[in-house]
């Protein structure tokens, strides 16, 4: 029988894996969660507290605001409407730019003081007014804070000067303004106006202020001196108005007068004075008149006298 040698078996050891040591973590000095909850809600407690100030002091503000505007309200209301503050006291008169110390349009006006300025309606008196002096070419009437009534007043402008002789054979002078009014006469300004002049007759004396012809009836005449000049070259000395037979005679520096018709269109007469030309030379022709006021059945009929 055969035997085996047995094996020395070998023995196997394991060596147990040394493990590092495990590290502990301290804890640190942080807050805790308990303590975050408590700072929140800290922190939202005052948050609710500084919103609260804020609306409550936002609500004072706002009702201070609305007293003092209530306040400003009814002082200036006081102020404007039921105080003497601003009621008319003084009435004051310009003319021409000049201040008047006394005018009629004043003492007119006295009885409005005491009217409140602000309330007072300037634009329904006007019209009152410009009837009770339409000698003025403007009348307006504003407001001076915080008690004036202030009223402009712009005369009309002189245009020419008016040379009128009675029956009784009295020459007077007067200057004469675009509303066809007379006004003082002024020698020097009659001289240095280089103003057109108009003659007229009366049964008695005018005096200044007197209306002595219409607005229209003026600018006929003085627009007929002007048109003759420049139509035909020559100059008019003066011009003669003569009311009842609604007639103007322009006399030229050739001494001879050309009758006009002032019911009939100053161009019509000129014109037919134009076209008469070739055959009446008022250049050369020695003339006493020349009548423009008729009519012939072409409109071209033309009546003269010689001297």
């Amino acid at each position: 029988m055969a035997f085996r040698k047995k094996r020395i078996g070998t023995v196997s050891y394991r060596h147990p894996k040394i493990r590092g040591k495990r590290t502990i973590r301290r804890r640190s000095s942080g807050k805790t969660l308990s303590k975050l909850d408590s700072s929140s809600k800290t922190t939202e407690r005052r948050k609710r507290q500084n919103t609260r100030c804020r609306s409550i002091w936002g609500q004072i503000k706002r009702i201070l605001v609305l007293i003092l505007a209530g306040t400003v309200a009814i002082y200036i209301t006081y102020a404007l409407f039921l105080s003497n503050t601003l009621t008319i006291q003084k009435i004051t008169v310009f003319e021409d730019d000049f201040q008047l110390n006394e005018h009629p349009i004043a003492t007119l006006l006295n009885d409005f003081k005491g009217s409140h300025l602000l309330l007072f309606n300037t634009d329904e008196l006007e019209p009152y007014l410009q009837t009770q002096y339409p000698q003025y070419e403007k009348l307006k009437l504003s407001k001076s804070l915080p008690d004036t009534l202030t009223v402009v007043l712009e005369s009309y402008p002189v245009v020419a000067k008016l040379t009128n002789t009675t029956e009784e054979g009295n020459e007077q002078q007067f200057f004469l303004t675009r509303a066809g009014r007379l006004a003082d006469y002024d020698e020097i300004l009659a001289t240095e106006g280089n103003l057109r002049e108009i003659f007229t007759e009366s049964e008695q004396s005018l005096a200044v202020g007197a209306d002595v012809m219409t607005q229209e009836k003026l600018a006929f005449i003085l627009e007929a001196i002007q048109g003759f000049e420049d139509r035909f070259g020559m100059r008019v000395i003066n011009a003669e108005y003569h009311d009842t037979q609604r007639e103007t005679h322009l006399f030229t520096e050739r001494n001879f007068y050309v009758w006009l018709d002032m019911t009939m269109s100053l161009d019509e007469q000129f014109d037919k004075l134009k076209k008469g030309l070739p055959r009446l030379n008022i250049y050369e022709m020695d003339l006493i008149y020349i009548d423009l006021r008729i009519s012939g059945v072409n409109g071209e009929k033309i009546i003269f006298k010689r001297s």
